[in-house]
């Protein structure tokens, strides 16, 4: 949902620095056809990423005093699982800047957001209790320079699985224009979950209280952040010599468990991974984690053992692995260009408990 929300916030929006442009009719349809052809522009990408992004309507842009009134027409997706997700209207508010393809615009998602199978049939829903959007929006580069987004009480609702919660979701992200206007992103990003919950008993048990990824890019494709799709997301914004993503005390925080992670990954095209670097990882609690989740293997639902039996193995393997330092269980990785990987400097396959030996029945 988050790649959805974004990437059609991205395509409407935009902002100003200096005294705004007057309010007029001209403007008013002078915005429209930015906003028609950068829905149009979504509507492709979303088509080349195997979905199908459905308009019905029209675009309406209207003088509103100090501002022009933006509405999308009815927005639906059509994911390639053969879910069509109803989205609704966005509603924006634009103000012009000097810049004829920059605007400062607020955004305001449509809620509930309504997930239909195959068959017609509900099988999900999204509302959103509260929200704050706002960004300065270049149409010419189909990018943020700024965004800043604040959604409180969110809620999955399914009928085929558990509901979820999120308390809040916060994003602050600044881009370099210049670097923009090159086909680059280069600036910082903080996004953070809060208060994350379910309906499912024993999956709560589970489940992080908080996430955190903050840090800073340099020189990564700009077209990462507003092209859906799938694809390693490594490798997709790792285009071009020079990229680099470092991750800043970026974490998983969870009642009796946590893990944090600094890393500095470096772009490598045509290599056999296309990216090199560290990553650091300061693991807590790994061993309670990992019996909470195989006693939660005997009472939890068909959807939530899938997901078990998908953890449990990478869990028993870091329990064998690692540096024990301050009753953490440390993790320093390191990719090279040609595909080689070492764990704590000792090759995969041989890093026992980090010394190359095997690891004590209990540290």
């Amino acid at each position: 949902m988050k790649t959805l929300l974004l990437a059609l916030a991205l395509t409407l929006c935009a902002t100003p620095a200096f005294a705004a442009p007057a309010i007029t009719q001209e403007g008013a349809e002078a915005l429209q056809k930015l906003a028609e052809a950068a829905l149009t522009s979504q509507t492709t990408a979303y088509k080349n990423a195997g979905s199908t992004l459905i308009s019905e309507g029209r675009m309406v842009v209207e003088p509103a005093g100090t501002y022009y009134a933006l509405t999308t027409p009815q927005l639906s997706l059509k994911m390639p699982d053969g879910v069509t997700r109803s989205i609704g209207m966005l509603a924006i508010n634009a103000i012009p800047t000097e810049d004829p393809d920059t605007y400062k615009m607020a955004i305001a998602l449509p809620t509930p957001m309504m997930d239909k199978n195959a068959s017609g049939q509900t099988i999900g829903q999204i509302d959103i209790g509260s929200q704050t959007m706002n960004g300065l929006y270049h149409f010419n580069l189909q990018n943020f320079s700024e965004l800043m987004a604040d959604y409180k009480n969110i809620r999955f609702a399914s009928t085929t699985g558990p509901d979820y919660t999120i308390g809040s979701a916060a994003v602050q992200m600044t881009m370099d224009k210049a670097a923009l206007e090159t086909g680059k992103a280069s600036g910082s990003f903080n996004a953070t979950l809060q208060d994350i919950g379910t309906d499912d008993t024993t999956l709560a048990t589970l489940l992080p209280k908080q996430v955190t990824a903050r840090g800073l890019m340099t020189g990564v494709a700009a077209t990462a952040l507003n092209t859906p799709g799938g694809g390693s997301f490594l490798k997709k914004i790792f285009t071009a010599p020079g990229s680099r993503l470092v991750l800043q005390n970026t974490a998983i925080d969870g009642a009796s468990y946590g893990v944090t992670a600094n890393g500095d990954l470096n772009g490598a095209p045509g290599t056999a991974n296309g990216v090199s670097g560290t990553l650091h990882l300061a693991v807590r609690g790994l061993e309670a984690l990992t019996q909470n989740v195989m006693q939660a293997a005997a009472t939890a639902s068909p959807e939530t053992q899938k997901t078990i039996q998908m953890v449990a193995p990478i869990l028993l393997m870091m329990q064998m692995t690692g540096k024990v330092e301050n009753g953490m269980r440390i993790y320093d990785l390191n990719l090279t260009p040609d595909g080689a990987f070492t764990l704590n400097g000792q090759p995969l396959g041989s890093v026992g408990n980090g010394s190359g030996t095997a690891p004590a029945t209990k540290n």
